[in-house]
């Protein structure tokens, strides 16, 4: 199913009446006389509306991926997909499946065009400078690392059958512990989650992954791979399914080094693998050196900062971009190093985690019913 988005998405805003100030007014009367269209005939351009800042009056879910079921329409709130997950999960068996990991994760701000458009994070790297992976996501606690996890994993699961997608995931957090039980999460029997609370953990689902890999490579050893081997060898039935890893809060294993040189081999033969069908997303709260190493860095194509401290973003991205510590709210920085200020989405609706948490379970009851019929 190819994404459909909607032009200039905005999110609802509800300001606070206030009294208006004489800068306001001068400002209003200064629009009114001199407007953007009068802007854009002068080669003047301004930015769109700015996303939701803590001044403002918003909805708890402002930005969800999936629209709501009908009875659970109130208030307007933005949604990225113009479907609901049911929908979503009625047309996929009936759809000419691709391999597609273009996979919506909030919105970004495209000042030269004075719009937001739906953020598309391509992990196959195949729409220009805004995609490639690996995908590094970067925030402090409680900046949306988990939040962005579970809307990227259940657009997935409700996209693609066991048979099409297999997900290794290492959750220390347990962001994720209600994917465990669909069986994207599994291979042959055996759970690829786990929240590696020993070496062991790590060291056991590394050299498994690490040997699903080696044997792709193996099975088509003859084959040469290029960025559309792995589309066309999905169209000829092969079975060949998608390989995701998933390793949250990577700097919990940089201080166990038995661990850590576990997951980064498995990090760079996923990256080396790319061309094959294996994509990795890695979340972390630390940079620097001792947290991620250089040639770690390296072979990361698409980096999503939420709030950090000022020194952390000036050693992340060279110098200081102003931020606001909103939850969701940051910076995509692509490989021709270019900073776009983003929006992520929820996975689903909710006045509150709680409430969050109960309709996440909820999709997830209806992915896994809805695939083993």
């Amino acid at each position: 199913m190819d994404i459909h988005i909607e032009p200039t998405p905005r999110l609802p805003m509800y300001p606070q009446q206030k009294t208006l100030k004489a800068s306001d007014i001068l400002i209003e009367q200064i629009c009114q006389a001199y407007t953007p269209d009068d802007a854009r005939r002068d080669s003047i351009y301004y930015w769109p509306q700015p996303l939701p800042t803590p001044e403002a009056h918003i909805l708890p879910d402002p930005l969800v991926l999936f629209q709501g079921e009908p009875k659970a329409s109130g208030k307007a709130r933005q949604t990225l997909i113009p479907l609901t997950i049911q929908e979503i999960l009625h047309r996929a068996p009936h759809e000419s499946q691709k391999p597609s990991m273009q996979i919506p994760l909030g919105l970004i701000d495209k000042p030269e065009s004075q719009q937001q458009e739906t953020l598309v994070v391509d992990l196959h790297g195949s729409r220009g400078a805004l995609t490639g992976g690996p995908l590094l996501l970067l925030g402090a606690l409680n900046s949306g690392k988990g939040t962005a996890l579970q809307t990227l994993l259940l657009w997935l699961t409700a996209r693609y059958r066991p048979s099409q997608l297999i997900c290794a995931v290492i959750d220390p957090n347990h962001d994720l512990e209600l994917f465990r039980g669909l069986p994207q999460l599994a291979h042959t029997g055996k759970s690829l989650w786990t929240d590696g609370a020993t070496d062991d953990e790590v060291i056991q689902l590394s050299n498994y992954c690490l040997e699903l890999i080696a044997q792709r490579r193996k099975r088509y050893n003859s084959q040469r791979w290029n960025d559309d081997t792995f589309h066309q060898l999905w169209n000829t039935n092969e079975g060949l399914p998608i390989f995701l890893l998933i390793v949250s809060q990577y700097q919990r294993f940089t201080e166990r080094p038995m661990a850590s040189q576990a997951l980064k081999k498995l990090i760079f033969s996923c990256a080396e693998a790319r061309a094959l069908g294996a994509y990795t997303v890695i979340t972390a709260a630390e940079v620097g050196m001792r947290h991620l190493s250089a040639d770690l860095l390296n072979k990361i194509s698409t980096r999503i900062s939420l709030f950090i401290n000022e020194q952390q973003r000036a050693e992340f991205f060279g110098r200081i971009y102003p931020m606001d510590p909103i939850p969701g709210r940051g910076l995509l920085v692509t490989q021709d190093r270019q900073a776009h200020h983003i929006q992520l989405a929820l996975p689903v609706m909710g006045a509150n985690e709680t409430e969050r948490y109960e309709q996440l379970k909820y999709a997830l009851k209806q992915i896994h019913w809805s695939q083993q019929r």
